[in-house]
Order: structure tokens, then sequence, then C-alpha cells
């Protein structure tokens, strides 16, 4: 059994029967070292966070627990908010790149097709000109 246990025994004895405290040479430090121990506990404990807001010994306000809860949730609710920001701008962009695709695949099939009436246009009559054409604009021939 520690030392400290036996102060502990001790001590409870010693209310019980209402006698005074007893201790050995070998106690008193243990039951010193203890104290100080609960005293740097004590101390750490200061610089903790408080339920309520209070001001600590050394006369620095100490932020409560609920104030910290709440700017947690404010932060939460704020990075709620850019997460749908972000969503609602990434399905613009993939709508304007989709848009950017579009644009540069009819860009290609113009280039083609003015391409393809340049080179075999005299071969062909006004029609297949004409064709090539719509098809190059991307018009469906009815």
């Amino acid at each position: 059994m520690s030392t400290i246990e036996n102060i502990v025994k001790s001590l409870a004895y010693a209310t019980e029967h209402n006698q005074g405290l007893h201790l050995t040479h070998e106690e008193v430090p243990a039951l010193n070292a203890c104290i100080a121990q609960l005293e740097a506990e004590i101390r750490n404990w200061q610089d903790c966070y408080c339920e309520f807001e209070t001001i600590a010994p050394d006369g620095k306000l100490k932020i409560s627990v609920l104030d910290i809860y709440n700017r947690i949730a404010e932060l939460n609710a704020r990075i709620a908010e850019l997460e749908a920001e972000n969503n609602r701008l990434a399905e613009l962009l993939l709508n304007e790149l989709s848009q950017v695709e579009i644009a540069t695949d009819l860009g290609n099939k113009r280039w083609t097709a003015l391409n393809k009436i340049y080179q075999y246009g005299e071969k062909h009559n006004t029609n297949w000109c004409k064709r090539i054409a719509q098809e190059g604009l991307g018009i469906k021939n009815a």
C-alpha cells in the first residue's frame, strides 16, 4: 500500500473517531508532494476555459465554453455557406466549360466545312456547297 493510501486511511480513521491526524516522518514528504501536485493541477485548470466567462487570478479574461460552442456553430454555418457557394460555382464552371466545348466543336466543324468547300467546291454543284455549309453551321437537313 502506498504512503498516500496510508494517509487517506489515517485521515478517514481520525475523522471517524474525532481524533487528530498523526503522520510519520515518511508520510509528511509524500503528503507535501501530493499537495504540490494538486496545486499544480489547480493552476493548470485555471488556464483552461471556464463554463462561463470569468476573470482568472492573473487578470486575464477566460472565454466561456458556451462562447466557444457558439463560435464553432458560427464557423460550421459559414463552412456550409462556402460549400454551397463552391458547389454553385462549380456548376457554373461546368456549364461554361460545356459551352466552350460546344463552341470549339462548332468552330471546328465550320472550319472543316469551309476547308472542304474551298478544296472541293469546284468539283461539286452549289447544292453540295450549301449542304456542307449547313453541316458546318450545325443545321440539320430537312
